[in-house]
């Protein structure tokens, strides 16, 4: 029958809507195919009860036809309290897809009691499953539609309606009962037999496998295999290929690729077919596997370098651009640190690393939350494939919702992109770091530990210059994060050395067209080879053996403020070299730095037009660069040359020069050639000072002892020592310069083009930079002199004056090899035996010849009862404190600083001594430093008989005297090395040590065996 609704309720229509099949309807007026039911009670309808078909009899508005009646069902007319049902036959749905069972009802005056619902049964056929009863509305007033789908994996359905109803006016009606459903269609279909694959680049050969459907028994069914995405060359230049079905064939086709196995790496890639230009079948065309995606998975080895890092060792390569360093003891805190002044136990750090915690705290200058550090114009321009790496830890347990860490990067200033964020799991407070994979601000990833765990990410842009930040938001004591070892890596275009190796392969003849990075380590060169551009990286160096040759189109040595890249050429090398060095900015303080041309023969006004860094007079023509003048009495000896100079840069001299503070960059480039032999500079002593001012003339370091060693001769006996400026950067010297000796800073070596000052004897000479025996060129990573290093050695004591801005040290070593009186190449005067007017300095103990010494080396059991002249520059009416500040002596030997005119002695092992002095302080004669220990052995003393001197005749080193048992003779140079032994016989009163093979110089002998020692010192002439 035909109705109008006015209400429509749970319609569900999925599935529904042009071409859609009635399987079988019940109307009650005739539709077919008819969907008979089983009816109970039997029909009846007698007088107002009805449970029968009825016509427009108390119908709604609107009612035409035929339709199932309820009324008044408790009757005794056939009816009775009980429920009353139609169950539907089951239907065969198995050959249909969105199937759909409806049905119209409508209630009027249906009482609390009274209920009509249904329930639908679907599934195999002969084991339908009911879905569950579902009543339905009492009192609609009007013709309301059922409507439920049901799932395309059931075989058969049908439906139950139930009514129950006690009698009076209410009654209800059911109409059109239908199932429909979608017959599929029987055209023909082809598709991918899945929609994706990973394979290895080295499969070989793979087959794309195509399924048809409803093929056709007359017609075969053709279609086209396109590439859309990706590269051919992958698959050996693929062009799109053809496939049929023969007409009646529903076996699977399949489409044979080849996989290109190339030596490059390029990563996992992804290739995309698709089905198009069907034709044929019966109106073939593409099933809903229509695309498929070929994953081909790399083999090539990850050619990835590392060619940044931070490894959190000094502050020197990131900017704080929120917040401040600093600490608030070892809780709260936003600093590098070793570990041990932090309240936080990580493990797995590579050294030092940088740790916050709480760091708006307030306990240092400019804490702040959130903290941030920034690292600017990191140089990509010749890297793809560029990823981040770093190190992360954290304990957790306090980590709120309000905290967090975020690494971000951006490529030449084109807007900052988040690459890697930790946050807490979403809860308000009191959980872990954990990795926010998607950046919607929960962690929801890797979780961090104490135990630091590498994070890598790939960043998704190239450019020229990158920039990268990591900000941190943690605002109480239970907050913390460490992190460590951040790099950039990438993919080079040309040959890589890194790790000991080359990459893709070694330099050869072949490879001239290749540029080349040195990344780190020492690359070798044993054979020919050939290179456009090369460049080697801070820290790295490159070796041209001895019958190769090397030939290049532009090589370029980098440095950074603390690392230095090394050249050595002992075969030849063919091409232009320029050294990029970083030199100290100029400031009102300190300042400047000593250089020296690492390659030769630039012109200076070529130079300095190629470096307008250097700081300069705005109105011309001074630059700040220029030598030493040790003849110049004016007090002002550091030339100033004018940028319109020729003189060439000579190899070996040093010249004083500095940046602008407003300059961009640090760095001067030196292009020149490189020195591969003899280098001679002169020296003397001047009118004005002794000092000479010399430089490195290598691309490489310069091995420091074998120099000293060398040129021992013609250094004055007092300073056979090199002098490098620190820029008050080391904190331990004597004034701003670092003193390298046989004892002190003796592993330090001379970066390339570093300047430095060594002092004439009254003869001077020429200063030799040898290539051969000895070849003092060495690769080495050691910084400059700005900011130093202490290095290991012999005992010692360093003591050091403050006043209220400044601060002196002064230093005193005990070592087997000197004595009371002056030690060259151990003791080390003041530069330029001058002591400036705030200073603190000593005088020999014996042999003094008032020169102002900044190291003293006194023999290595001289704790008993030595006392040094200490000598102090000061001004009256400051406050002056001396103090130890490193001690390495035994704990039983005491230090005192003995004040004549005050008559105190202070012992200052345990506290510092303070005065205001009420007259200027000048040289010595007031202050001692003197040494005490009772526990020292006397076995020296039962060598008191036993002496020791040079025949120097005969060339021998004769020992006198009785000795107790058989005993070593030992003998040194002054640089501490062995030269020659014997063994002496107790035996004999005169032995006799041959000297012939040994040189002009100081040797120290030592004698020793089971019972006694003796050291002395003796000349060979």
């Amino acid at each position: 029958m035909k109705k109008i609704y006015t209400v429509l309720i749970a319609i569900l229509i999925s599935g529904f809507g042009f071409g859609q099949t009635t399987i079988a309807v019940q109307d009650y007026d005739g539709g077919t195919p008819n969907w008979n039911s089983t009816v109970f009670p039997a029909t009846y309808n007698v007088s107002s009860d009805y449970w029968a078909i009825r016509g427009t009899n108390n119908n709604p508005s609107g009612t035409t036809g035929d339709f199932w009646a309820i009324r008044d069902l408790n009757n005794g007319n056939g009816g009775g309290n009980f429920d009353h049902t139609l169950t539907f036959d089951p239907i065969d749905i198995s050959a249909y897809e969105d199937i759909i069972i409806s049905f119209d009802f409508y209630t009027i005056g249906f009482e609390s009691s009274d209920r009509l619902e249904y329930e639908i049964f679907y599934g195999p056929a002969g084991s339908e499953v009911g879905q569950g009863v579902v009543s339905l509305d009492k009192d609609t007033q009007a013709w309301t539609n059922i409507s439920e789908n049901i799932p395309d994996t059931a075989d058969s359905a049908y439906i139950i309606i139930t009514a129950s109803q006690d009698g009076g006016s209410d009654y209800a009606g059911i109409d059109n009962v239908t199932i429909e459903g979608f017959l599929p269609t029987s055209e023909t279909s082809v598709e991918f037999i899945s929609s994706s694959a990973s394979v290895s680049e080295g499969i070989g050969t793979f087959d794309l496998i195509f399924t048809i459907t409803n093929e056709d028994a007359i017609n075969a069914t053709s279609f086209d295999v396109v590439l859309t995405f990706g590269d051919n060359s992958d698959i050996n230049a693929y062009t799109t290929q053809s496939v049929t079905f023969p007409a009646g064939s529903s076996t699977d086709e399949t489409l044979t690729i080849t996989v290109t196995d190339d030596t490059l790496f390029e990563g996992n890639e992804t290739l995309t077919f698709s089905i198009q230009n069907v034709t044929g079948g019966d109106n073939a065309a593409s099933g809903s596997n229509s695309s498929f995606d070929l994953i081909i998975e790399e083999n090539d080895p990850d050619p990835s370098v590392s060619f940044w890092c931070e490894p959190f060792d000094n502050n020197n390569q990131y900017s704080v651009t929120l917040g401040g360093e600093g600490n608030d003891g070892i809780q709260d805190y936003f600093q590098i640190t070793d570990g041990t002044n932090i309240n936080e136990p990580y493990s797995g750090a590579n050294g030092t690393f940088f740790a916050c915690q709480d760091i708006d705290d307030g306990g240092w200058s400019d804490s702040a939350n959130p903290s941030q550090l920034t690292w600017n114009s990191i140089d990509v321009s010749n890297f793809s494939n560029l990823s981040f790496q770093g190190s992360f830890a954290s304990n957790g347990g306090g980590i709120d919702d309000a905290d967090f860490v975020l690494v971000e990067y951006q490529i030449d200033s084109g807007g900052w992109i988040d690459l890697l964020a930790f946050e807490n799991n979403g809860a308000s407070s009191n959980t872990s770091f954990l990795e926010d994979t998607d950046f919607n601000g929960d962690g929801d990833g890797t979780p961090l530990t104490t135990n630091f765990i590498d994070f890598s990410k790939s960043i998704g842009e190239t450019g020229l210059l990158l920039d990268l930040r990591i900000t941190v938001s943690l605002n109480s004591g239970d907050e913390e994060i460490a992190f460590d070892e951040f790099k950039i890596l990438g993919i080079y275009s040309g040959l890589v050395y890194s790790d000991g190796s080359w990459a893709p392969n070694d330099p050869d003849a072949t490879t001239g067209a290749s540029d080349a990075i040195i990344l780190d380590g020492n690359a070798i060169l044993t054979t020919n080879a050939s290179l456009n551009n090369v460049n080697v990286y801070p820290g790295a160096g490159l070796q041209v053996n001895s019958g190769a040759t090397l030939t290049v189109n532009d090589m370029t040595l980098e440095s950074t403020s603390t690392s230095y890249s090394s050249l050595i050429v002992d075969g030849s090398l063919s091409g232009s070299v320029s050294y990029e060095r970083y030199v100290n900015t100029n400031d009102l303080v300190n300042g400047n730095d000593l250089i020296s041309a690492p390659v030769s023969g630039q012109a200076f006004d070529v130079f300095i037009s190629n470096n307008t860094n250097i700081l300069a007079n705005p109105s011309g023509p001074e630059v700040l660069f220029g030598g030493f003048d040790n003849n110049d009495n004016s007090g002002s000896p550091f030339e100033v040359w004018n940028e319109t100079d020729t003189t060439p840069l000579t190899a070996g001299v040093g010249y004083r020069s500095g940046i602008d503070t407003a300059a961009g960059s640090n760095l001067v480039t030196f292009e020149g050639t490189v020195n591969t032999s003899l280098v001679e500079v002169a020296i003397d002593q001047g009118t004005a000072s002794i000092l000479n001012l010399i430089g490195n003339p290598f691309p490489s370091y310069l091995d420091a002892q074998a120099f000293l060693s060398e040129n021992a001769g013609l250094l004055d006996p007092s300073a056979q020592v090199i002098y490098g400026y620190n820029d008050s950067t080391d904190g331990t010297s004597a004034d701003d310069y670092t003193i390298i000796s046989a004892i002190e800073n003796n592993t330090l070596d001379i970066a390339p083009g570093q300047g430095f000052f060594v002092a004439s004897n009254p003869t001077g000479g020429n200063i030799q930079f040898t290539t051969n025996s000895p070849d003092m060129r060495v690769t080495s990573t050691d910084d400059d002199f700005i900011i130093g290093r202490n290095s290991t050695s012999i005992n010692n004591v360093n003591i050091r004056l403050n006043n209220s801005t400044d601060s002196y040290i002064t230093k005193v070593y005990f070592t087997e090899f000197s004595g009371l009186g002056l030690d060259p190449g151990y003791d080390a005067s003041l530069l330029g035996a001058t002591a400036p007017p705030f200073a603190l300095f000593s005088h020999l103990v014996q042999e003094n010849m008032g020169i102002p010494f900044a190291t003293q080396a006194i023999g290595k059991t001289d704790y008993a009862n030595v006392t040094i002249p200490l000598g102090v520059n000061a001004n009256q009416g400051e406050q002056l404190t001396f103090s130890i500040v490193e001690n390495t002596l035994p704990s039983t030997v005491n230090v005192y600083l003995d004040d004549d005119v005050a008559s105190t002695s202070t012992l200052l092992n345990s506290s510092d001594y303070v005065l205001n002095p009420a007259t200027n302080l000048s040289g010595t004669g007031r202050f001692y430093l003197r040494f005490t220990d009772n526990s020292l052995s006397t076995s020296e003393d039962d060598f008191d008989t036993i002496s020791i001197y040079a025949n120097q005749v005969d060339r021998t080193i004769n020992i006198a005297g009785q000795l107790l048992e058989n005993t070593v003779a030992n003998v040194y140079d002054i640089q501490g090395r062995l030269v020659t032994s014997k063994t002496l016989s107790s035996d004999s009163t005169l032995q006799a040590v041959d000297a012939s093979s040994l040189s002009t110089g100081i040797y120290v002998i030592k004698l020793s065996n089971g019972k006694q020692t003796k050291t002395e010192k003796v000349i060979l002439k």
